[in-house]
């Protein structure tokens, strides 16, 4: 009798272990193939410009330009164009700067977008804002599959998950993808923010924060002493940008 009773919770043990090593097997596949649906829309975000100098002997031009400012997500796209989400302070060119030689002035400037398949397509802000930080940009063609916006913020404690290009694609495409748990809105005097615990690095700014596929935030800061602590614009301040954003939008 003692026998046949271990046999049967030796065999209830075995199912339940195999039908939690199967749900979470599920589960893993899920976010897996919603990472590679993410991975798609990303793209790494270029800016480049030119200065004047002026010196005694006359204007000076310098070039200037930076490889891998920020991350960039797809958001709208049409037959031939597209709109992407950023981060305002990757959008924001200073007019004037001062350098070792003296006071620059902004002459021109220009930005592209690498796309996660290797192409480069010139990019034209057409919502930008530090305040909130976050910009939407005018993409002559097609930036990758899109990532629908959230219409509100997951509970709290939901897993989150997020895409960026940190430091820039190098060699073929080193996209970092990474998850985390929503923490909740910090809430300034004039600004609200989404706060996660996904790890970020320089690079990250623009990039998505992401709750069951649909965008909920823009990575816009972290913070030097706890590493897993992403500071996201709101989704308030996205859903207004991206709508104006849409409106500007000449197709």
């Amino acid at each position: 009798m003692k026998k046949t009773m271990y046999a049967l919770v030796a065999l209830m043990l075995t199912l339940v272990l195999s039908g939690c090593a199967f749900v979470v097997r599920a589960i893993d596949d899920e976010r897996a193939y919603e990472a590679s649906q993410l991975m798609e829309s990303v793209n790494k975000i270029e800016v480049r410009y030119t200065y004047i100098l002026s010196t005694p002997d006359g204007d000076v031009e310098m070039e200037l330009g930076s490889s891998g400012t920020g991350t960039v997500i797809a958001v709208d796209v049409d037959d031939e164009s597209s709109l992407v989400l950023t981060a305002g302070h990757v959008c924001d060119v200073e007019q004037e700067m001062m350098s070792p030689f003296g006071m620059l002035k902004l002459s021109e400037s220009s930005m592209s977008i690498i796309t996660f398949r290797g192409t480069r397509l010139e990019a034209f802000p057409l919502v930008s804002s530090m305040s909130p930080d976050v910009c939407v940009l005018y993409v002559k063609g097609i930036a990758g599959p899109t990532v629908e916006i959230a219409t509100e913020l997951p509970p709290l404690g939901s897993a989150v998950m997020n895409a960026a290009c940190p430091l820039g694609f190098k060699g073929d495409k080193t996209l970092h993808v990474s998850t985390g748990l929503y923490e909740g809105v910090l809430v300034e005097e004039v600004n609200k923010y989404v706060m996660s615990s996904v790890p970020i690095a320089p690079g990250s700014s623009g990039s998505a924060l992401v709750y069951e596929g649909k965008i909920i935030g823009v990575v816009v800061m972290g913070t030097p002493r706890f590493q897993h602590l992403a500071i996201s614009t709101h989704l308030e301040d996205v859903i207004e940008a991206v709508k104006l954003a849409r409106e500007l939008w000449v197709r």
